[in-house]
């Protein structure tokens, strides 16, 4: 007869995954946000920024061989018209990208928010099946397969507590403490950010 279903992990195994796969998730991230930067600059291209100042400088040099030109002069205003509206372009599809990028961050960071506090939850419910001598096991499972998608998502650490409960940290931060969540937020500072604002951390429940 089945007398008892016991769990089997391995908790160096377990951080080692956590931690490559929050590795993963994090240069996955920065080389798409980075790949799609480099496509919003367009180099090289006939219209791009780089294109559209050596114009504007060999437009000058022209005029300099011809200053009295009066079509070297209209060639020197137009480029320079040009590189202005190509420079204005170029901002513009930045300032779009880091609105969408910041969009994109905030649904990631309203995930990691959810799952914190969904293993929040587990701990107490762990510790009070503990407590009264019924199996966690389900639970326990539960709560470690959220830790491995918290890990990946925004590369979270994993400590197991001697109570049975686990904390999460992310940079020594800590996010999870027993039932304790503490929210992640995305920092505004105006429009003059760079793109991608810097995770806040926030008081929490």
């Amino acid at each position: 007869d089945l007398i008892e279903i016991r769990r089997q992990r391995n908790e160096f195994a377990d951080r080692q995954y956590r931690l490559e796969t929050g590795l993963k998730g994090r240069f996955d991230a920065r080389s798409g946000a980075l790949t799609r930067i480099e496509g919003l600059f367009a180099e090289p291209s006939d219209g791009s920024v780089s294109v559209l100042l050596d114009r504007f400088f060999n437009s000058f040099s022209d005029l300099s061989n011809n200053p009295e030109d009066r079509g070297a002069k209209v060639a020197v205003q137009a480029a320079g018209r040009a590189l202005a509206s190509g420079i204005q372009n170029l901002d513009r599809r930045l300032s779009d990208y880091r609105t969408a990028l910041n969009a994109e961050i905030n649904l990631n960071l309203s995930e990691a928010n959810r799952l914190a506090g969904e293993i929040a939850t587990l701990n107490g419910e762990i510790a009070t099946r503990t407590n009264t001598g019924i199996n966690p096991n389900d639970l326990l499972d539960r709560r470690d397969q959220l830790a491995d998608q918290l890990a990946g998502l925004v590369g979270a650490t994993v400590i197991n507590q001697s109570d049975g409960s686990v904390s999460l940290r992310i940079g020594g931060t800590s996010i999870v403490d027993g039932t304790h969540v503490t929210n992640l937020e995305l920092a505004t500072r105006g429009q003059n950010d760079p793109v991608g604002a810097p995770i806040l951390y926030s008081n929490g429940s």
